[in-house]
């Protein structure tokens, strides 16, 4: 009865190694997780099996759910862009007047689209401003530094329909 007891609770011992190992939350190597076919019960196995299939499917449906997540922020992020630009006024080519002149305080919309930056160290999906004016590219040190590049460092004052904010930033080719 006790061999029995101490068996079972080594075998869920071992299916929450499988479980941690398959959902990321522990790394398990060949060496700490040794699983021999020959010392489990078809049963066990079948259990183990499961709970192990039962691990995937919540692995997978996180990161279905984190995808939704991410293009949920990506239409939020849109409908502020369409308000921004219903809020922009366009000037007509013979309305045109000197900004010093004409009395309206000159602002610029800029698009905001999703890009997938490379690197050395991965890819990452972000945003970027779009200016048809700029000569030079910037980037967020966060991003620099997930990504593994270099850049020299700027700063820059950028103004979004919720308000104006300085941006430390690293310039890059």
């Amino acid at each position: 009865m006790e061999t029995r007891s101490k068996r079972l609770k080594e075998n869920d011992e071992m299916d929450g190694k499988i479980s941690k190992a398959v959902c990321g939350m522990s790394d398990v190597n060949d060496d700490k997780c040794d699983v021999s076919i020959n010392s489990m019960s078809s049963s066990q196995l079948s259990t183990s099996r499961l709970k192990l299939d039962k691990a995937l499917l919540r692995r997978r449906n996180l990161e279905k759910r984190r995808e939704l997540e991410r293009k949920l922020k990506m239409l939020d992020l849109q409908e502020e862009v369409d308000i921004a630009e219903l809020e922009c006024k366009a000037i007509e080519d013979d309305e045109r007047l000197p900004v010093d002149k004409c009395g309206i305080n000159a602002q610029v919309c800029l698009g905001i689209v999703p890009v997938r930056l490379y690197g050395p160290k991965g890819c990452l999906e972000t945003y970027a401003l779009l200016d048809s004016g700029s000569d030079t590219s910037l980037v967020c040190e966060e991003l620099i530094n997930q990504l593994g590049i270099k850049g020299k460092e700027t700063s820059i004052r950028v103004a979004t329909v919720n308000g104006t904010t300085n941006c430390d930033c690293l310039e890059v080719n």
